[in-house]
């Protein structure tokens, strides 16, 4: 009798998430436990997504410590210290060539000495932490948007917590349609997704790996989990945190992540896109016709440009100042 799988597995070979156990294997090591997937019909017993001995989040940390520019003696001895394995610098730089490391190309003219490469505070809005990341060396991508580096660099000492209180979150929106949604399979970013997904142990951990991989491994994600807040006569207080911002082709993209982004509601997705866009054009005064909106997974790219929301509530014009409240009406104009 096959049994469902329950526990976050998923096909190593596929990455799908139809798998069942399919009895098991007897080796010198003791038994383990053999799967099968429903998609691709193959067998493994490795529950590993990388296919290799080494764990996956050990092949990541390598990864990210190689583009943040770490001799490889100092990475082996982080390996060594946090995962208890001793790798030479062959397995490293085979590692460094399988997946290629799209920042690589970019590291030696970007690499800083003033500080860490990448700058982290951690957020806890409604008892939820948020790990906010910052790759400063990528800053230099945004130097069209002055404002827009204004606002990531002063998140941590600017930000009031007790906005996201009592705020309504972006993704409990559903406000509109986008007859601009525009769909792509497997563009370049989704592969460099899929990468990042076979490190990630569970499920669970999928969100936290996808970022981490593009904050450090692609060329354009600039910061990731970055808070953004607005205020509207009629639509309230709204606060969210973007996936991933990135600065690319003059344009400043904000990405969301979603496993299984072709079952997502495109209304719900669509509207609470729309929303971060809003809420970063008025923080960053980036104009709303340089911001573009994406929501992707391994597979799927569904791309819009996000429009004003003068079709959902009535069109107010933006404060030349802010108001001493701290309030802001909605974000209308280029």
């Amino acid at each position: 009798m096959v049994l469902t799988v329950n526990n976050g597995v998923r096909c190593k070979f596929c990455n799908a998430e139809e798998v069942s156990r399919c009895g098991k294997r007897k080796t010198r090591s003791g038994e383990k436990q053999v799967y099968r997937c429903g998609k691709c019909l193959r067998r493994f017993s490795n529950s590993n997504r990388t296919g290799k001995q080494t764990a996956p989040a050990a092949i990541l940390r390598a990864l990210i410590l190689v583009c943040q520019g770490y001799p490889y003696d100092d990475i082996r001895y982080v390996l060594r210290r946090e995962f208890n394995v001793n790798r030479t610098k062959a397995a490293i730089s085979h590692w460094i060539a399988e997946y290629r490391p799209p920042y690589l190309a970019l590291r030696e003219r970007l690499q800083s000495d003033a500080g860490p490469l990448v700058a982290a505070h951690l957020f806890t809005h409604r008892g939820v932490p948020y790990k906010y990341q910052l790759h400063r060396g990528k800053l230099r991508f945004a130097k069209a948007f002055p404002g827009l580096c204004r606002y990531l660099v002063g998140l941590p000492k600017t930000l009031d917590d007790a906005i996201f209180e009592r705020a309504e979150h972006c993704s409990g929106r559903r406000l509109c349609q986008n007859p601009g949604l525009r769909h792509r399979s497997l563009p370049p970013l989704c592969r460099g997704v899929l990468d990042a997904v076979t490190f990630a142990g569970s499920n669970r951990q999928r969100h936290q790996v996808v970022e981490e991989y593009l904050l450090n491994c692609d060329r354009d994600t600039i910061a990731v989990e970055v808070p953004v807040y607005f205020y509207d006569k009629q639509l309230g207080s709204i606060a969210g945190h973007i996936d991933v911002v990135q600065v690319k082709y003059g344009q400043v993209w904000i990405l969301d992540y979603k496993p299984g982004a072709a079952r997502e509601d495109p209304v719900q997705v669509v509207s609470q896109l729309t929303l971060y866009a809003n809420a970063l054009a008025l923080r960053t005064r980036v104009p709303m016709s340089r911001i573009r909106c994406a929501y992707l997974d391994e597979k799927d790219w569904f791309e819009f440009q996000p429009d004003y929301l003068t079709r959902l509530v009535r069109a107010t014009p933006a404060p030349a100042v802010a108001p001493a409240d701290g309030r802001f009406a909605l974000y209308r104009g280029d």
